[in-house]
């Protein structure tokens, strides 16, 4: 599991070696604690895409990519948790800096995303009975749409007809010719037998093509997942917001067990890393000024001579203050004139 840890929090042996008991103990329950919260992660987005995809086998590549991809994103927000090289370790530095209030931000957006598809699955019977109610209205709605299509094609044909009847009526008063006004008369009734017939014949094709779209929309209903209408209904359940503040608190906890762990002025990891990487720091910036005198001593025949305001560089944490001494002042630019 101190392997593990290494791997997980990018931990240096050496420095973990030399750690007391208890804190390598605390290391190893982080690292479990991180396993868990990927698990949790997989299982969530397993839930997710099957209610996608309604497949047990496609859901499980698709939650293996996206975990991983919460993984990094996790292990990433862990890793940059920091404080400069030196300073002094509190509480307050640790939140209250603009980085780490923004990897807090991006957590708890992380963090609620997975939390969601679980609380649906602990709800999932109740809001399957909802998810009934709420599909057998969509189909209301849906059939009743058709129903008004359907009224609509064939009101053109059932108007033309109303139309043709009461021309037939007029002529019983317009026309004064017997003989013609029963040849006009049966002359529109074959036109309305006609379009009674079309009219017949439509309904009957329109009714058999709605209810073969009703039957399949029916069936297309009833095997639908529909994974956001149950997110939203899982909302509905009185004991959501008490299930969501707990799965929240339990993935959430990773982030201050894990600032606890790594920063806590008890524990002697930050303290000995902190301490390898002031020396190393202070080694090549003591190289630095080295090189860059001799280079200049070689190049420009210049002597390099720099007084620091301070005690610690490259740090520059204490001031140094001197009693101010008058210096002679060269023309750098001149001297470099004078060199062959």
């Amino acid at each position: 599991m101190e392997h593990l840890a290494t791997l997980l929090f990018g931990l240096d042996v050496k420095h973990l070696m030399r750690c007391t008991e208890g804190e390598r103990s605390a290391y190893k329950k982080a690292a479990l604690y991180f396993v868990l919260i990927i698990a949790f992660c997989f299982l969530s987005l397993y839930y997710f895409f099957f209610l996608l995809t309604l497949s047990y086998l496609g859901a499980f590549p698709l939650a293996a990519v996206m975990s991983f991809v919460f993984f990094s994103i996790i292990r990433f927000t862990l890793l940059t948790i920091q404080l400069p090289i030196g300073e002094t370790v509190t509480l307050k530095k640790l939140i209250f800096n603009g980085a780490n209030i923004f990897r807090m931000v991006l957590f708890m957006l992380l963090v609620f995303t997975l939390i969601i598809p679980v609380s649906a699955f602990v709800f999932r019977n109740a809001i399957s009975a909802d998810l009934v109610t709420y599909k057998d209205t969509v189909y209301e709605e849906f059939k009743a749409s058709k129903d008004l299509m359907e009224k609509q094609q064939l009101g053109s044909i059932s108007s033309l007809i109303a139309e043709k009847k009461a021309e037939q009526e007029a002529l019983k008063t317009t026309e004064k010719n017997p003989r013609m006004r029963k040849f006009k008369v049966q002359r529109i009734q074959r036109q309305i037998t006609l379009l009674e017939r079309k009219l017949t014949t439509k309904g009957q094709e329109l009714k058999r093509q709605n209810r073969v779209l009703l039957s399949h929309y029916r069936q297309e209903l009833k095997h639908a997942g529909m994974p956001f209408k149950r997110f939203e209904l899982m909302f509905h359940q009185p004991s959501t917001g008490v299930v969501l503040i707990v799965l929240f608190g339990l993935l959430f906890g990773i982030l201050p067990a894990y600032m606890y762990v790594r920063y806590a002025s008890s524990y002697g990891y930050g303290k000995y890393f902190g301490d390898e990487m002031v020396l190393v720091i202070t080694a090549e910036y003591k190289q630095m000024k080295k090189d860059c005198a001799a280079y200049l001593l070689k190049h420009y025949k210049h002597s390099l001579q720099e007084e620091s305001l301070y005690e610690d560089p490259p740090f520059n944490r204490t001031r140094v203050f001197k009693t101010p001494t008058r210096l002679t002042t060269i023309k750098l630019f001149d001297h470099f004139e004078q060199q062959p």
